[in-house]
């Protein structure tokens, strides 16, 4: 049992800065940490931040802001 589990971090533009997660996990409870790099692996700017997650059913989008 299992889903397809996408984890991606937006900035307030709505651009992607950091996929996280892009893969079939098995069901349970997981942590990732951002470490505050984009996807080129270039150091992202403090301020508000978006993450959406989905997996299976669940689809949600929360706000966090990242701090240096």
């Amino acid at each position: 049992d299992g889903a397809d589990v996408y984890l991606v971090i937006y900035n307030i533009m709505g651009q992607e800065v950091r996929t996280l997660a892009s893969q079939f996990m098995p069901a349970g409870a997981y942590n990732m940490t951002w470490d505050g790099l984009d996807n080129s692996g270039r150091m992202a700017g403090s301020g508000m931040y978006f993450y959406r997650i989905s997996a299976g059913p669940l689809n949600d989008i929360k706000k966090m802001l990242l701090t240096r």
